[in-house]
């Protein structure tokens, strides 16, 4: 109760978060000729993405120094670059699969204003619904 006997409202989670994260989700590409589309990530601070390592290094090859990895990130029209500055694993393990935790940080080196999907650390007790949404740029 508020102030006044009103019924205070709680929002719901996925309301708040699925527009943000649908505006935040971006493509990732890589640079040779046509820019291949490799997969989608999503601004978690100001230009730097979050994606799968496996999204943006290369199959079949072996370890991957991660920095050296140069991607560009499509956001609205825009073409932007982008190096991989990390990514754990470095390489898929072997019968196919990557193991966890499958992530890569990509900082972008063409600045752009953009929303972010703020990581924390909160635990998944501090949200009222137990749902989970999947997102990707399609």
């Amino acid at each position: 109760m508020t102030p006044g006997g009103a019924q205070e409202e709680h929002a719901d989670a996925t309301e708040i978060l699925v527009p943000l994260v649908t505006e935040a989700t971006v493509r990732i590409h890589g640079v040779e000729a046509g820019n291949p589309f490799l997969g989608s990530g999503f601004f978690v601070a100001p230009n730097w993405v979050l994606t799968c390592a496996h999204v943006v290094l290369a199959e079949g090859e072996g370890p991957v120094e991660a920095a050296a990895r140069r991607v560009s990130v499509g956001y609205g029209e825009k073409l932007l670059k982008g190096v991989v500055e990390w990514a754990e694993p470095t390489t898929r393990a072997a019968g196919g699969s990557w193991p966890a935790p499958d992530l890569a940080l990509i900082r972008l080196l063409d600045p752009v204003d953009h929303p972010c999907v703020w990581l924390t650390e909160r635990t998944a007790k501090a949200y009222a619904a137990n749902q989970v949404v999947y997102l990707s740029w399609v």
